[in-house]
């Protein structure tokens, strides 16, 4: 023993679950020991129970930044301004359907080296310099934006093609193929880009534009379309 107080690993873990998960501040959760547990652990040691953590997971986090960088798939880039310490930092995530890597910088443009695959992002443009790998646009940002244009700016196309968007995309024959399995037909692709670039005829009517999407991607499930494994 290195000291005349230790502390035993579930402790340990309960203070850095509390801390990281919760962001309970050292001083409330040193009372929140002493009050329900009976245990006194000063400020400073809780603190030092989140710095030893991060230490013991220092070579899985870089382990799990190489696999996401490294993976040939599409995966997700993005950042948000938050503040540690009274200072302001940068909060990057880099993400799949499976794996996420959170990360902090004191610059915006702190972008990883090495990308492989299919980078989805927004419409900055440092994010448009990664090179060696495909640009995708993050969708959820195109809605967004078209809300704003619909409500703020009175932009009567910008409803039509978010409509369209959801149709395509995770809300419509993209996630009906992901279910159940299955490639959309070119025929349903080459639809939605020709109502896409079609301009003001983005003002179909939604209730046929679903129905007709809900029947050409299970059409295509039931006549021979590739399905995926």
């Amino acid at each position: 023993m290195r000291g005349p107080t230790q502390y035993g690993p579930r402790i340990k873990a309960m203070a850095v679950y509390l801390q990281n998960w919760h962001l309970l501040p050292e001083d409330r959760l040193a009372e929140q020991f002493e009050d329900l547990h009976g245990v006194a652990i000063c400020p400073a040691t809780l603190a030092g129970m989140t710095r030893q953590a991060k230490n013991l997971w220092r070579d899985c986090t870089e382990r799990l930044r190489d696999l996401l960088v490294g993976a040939d798939g599409a995966k997700h880039l993005d950042e948000t301004g938050f503040r540690i310490g009274g200072r302001g930092q940068w909060l990057h995530v880099l993400c799949t359907a499976w794996l996420t890597f959170f990360r902090t910088s004191e610059r915006r443009g702190s972008l990883l080296e090495g990308f492989r695959g299919c980078l989805v992002h927004d419409h900055w443009k440092p994010d448009f310099k990664v090179p060696d790998v495909q640009h995708a646009l993050c969708n959820a940002h195109h809605l967004r934006e078209l809300q704003a244009l619909e409500e703020l700016d009175g932009e009567a196309w910008a409803s039509p093609l978010q409509q369209l968007l959801r149709t395509a995309g995770g809300g419509g024959a993209a996630r009906i193929a992901r279910e159940e399995g299955f490639t959309l037909q070119p025929e349903l692709i080459a639809w939605f880009e020709q109502q896409y670039d079609g301009g003001w005829p983005w003002c179909w009517s939604t209730t046929r534009g679903w129905s007709r999407c809900r029947w050409q991607a299970r059409w295509g499930a039931g006549s021979g379309a590739r399905r995926t494994t």
